[in-house]
């Protein structure tokens, strides 16, 4: 009797053990649903929600859009993705960076709807930067300037062409996005 209750201890301990392992690693574990919705929902909607136009709507009439105070449409995992990985790739990360990342220290223009405070801007951004698991400012078009310019540049000089695969490095920026959905 007593080498079972022994048994039986050891194996409720460690079923234990891993369901409060299993919880703290969930804790970090930064999802669409759990983390970014809320935040989509409390600081992003009112501008970018149901009501808003498509990327493509958006666009074709950008000032009045923006002087109204409304920006394209992110209320659903696909749309926001769009600004991720999409045609507008890195659109996200560029207005909701904090200025760390820029040469002049200038932050994004949404950075400031993050939160109300400081700390609670930076709680939120560092949400979306776990969920996205890659921080770039990089547009695809961006990338594929700065590798005409190096082709160029090594075309003038006495070296020899650079070979560059510009959508390998569009490509590798995306690859190293993971922006889990659940």
């Amino acid at each position: 009797m007593n080498k079972n209750i022994t048994t039986r201890t050891i194996i409720i301990i460690i079923f234990q053990t891993l369901f409060w392992v299993s919880l703290l690693c969930a804790k970090d574990n930064v999802t669409y649903e759990k983390d970014i919705l809320p935040i989509m929902k409390a600081k992003c909607y009112s501008c970018h929600g149901s009501d808003s136009p498509t990327q493509l709507d958006w666009r074709k009439d950008m000032k009045k859009y923006t002087d109204d105070d409304i920006g394209s449409r992110m209320d659903s995992y696909e749309l926001l993705m769009h600004f991720i990985v999409g045609g507008d790739m890195g659109a996200l990360t560029r207005r909701l960076d904090d200025g760390e990342n820029t040469e002049d220290g200038t932050p994004g223009v949404m950075y400031k709807y993050l939160g109300s405070s400081k700390k609670a801007r930076d709680e939120n951004l560092t949400t979306f930067k776990k969920w996205i698991g890659y921080w770039s400012l990089e547009s695809a078009d961006s990338i594929k300037e700065k590798a005409e310019l190096d082709w160029l540049d090594s075309m003038l000089s006495d070296e020899a062409p650079v070979e560059v695969d510009v959508d390998a490095k569009v490509k590798e920026i995306r690859d190293k996005i993971k922006a889990p959905k659940n």
